[in-house]
This record gives structure tokens, C-alpha cells and sequence, in this order.
């Protein structure tokens, strides 16, 4: 995780969980 903020973060998760990537437009 990278200090650039709560959008590192919400990246990460949506390439942990790829449920997550339609949520997060990945």
C-alpha cells in the first residue's frame, strides 16, 4: 500500500477481490 490515501487502499482491495473490481470501475 502506497501513501496516496484511501484510493491505494480501495485499489488494493479491488484487486484482492475481483467482486470488488466492478465497484471499483477497475
Amino acid at each position: 500500500m502506497t501513501s496516496r490515501g484511501p484510493v491505494a487502499a480501495e485499489c488494493s482491495q479491488a484487486h484482492s477481490h475481483p467482486l470488488l473490481t466492478g465497484k471499483a470501475g477497475a
